[in-house]
C-alpha cells in the first residue's frame, strides 16, 4: 500500500516541483519500516504546516 501512495505522490510532484519528490520516498520508507501510517501522517502534516508558514512569512510583493 505504502508503494502505491509513493508512486501516486511521485507521479504528482514530479511535474510540479523537483524537489518534493523525496517526500513520497520518505514517507514511504518510514511506513515500510514502522509498519504504521502514523507517522507519515504526522510528518506530511508538518511538511505542509512549514510550507504554509514560509508561504504566509514571504512579502507580498
Amino acid at each position: 500500500m505504502q508503494d502505491l501512495i509513493a508512486v501516486g505522490f511521485l507521479t504528482f510532484s514530479l511535474g510540479k516541483i523537483p524537489s518534493l519528490w523525496a517526500i513520497p520516498l520518505v514517507l514511504g520508507l518510514i511506513a515500510g519500516r514502522t509498519g504504521s501510517i502514523v507517522p507519515c501522517i504526522l510528518l506530511h502534516a508538518m511538511f505542509n504546516a512549514v510550507s504554509v508558514a514560509l508561504l504566509l512569512a514571504e512579502p507580498a510583493g
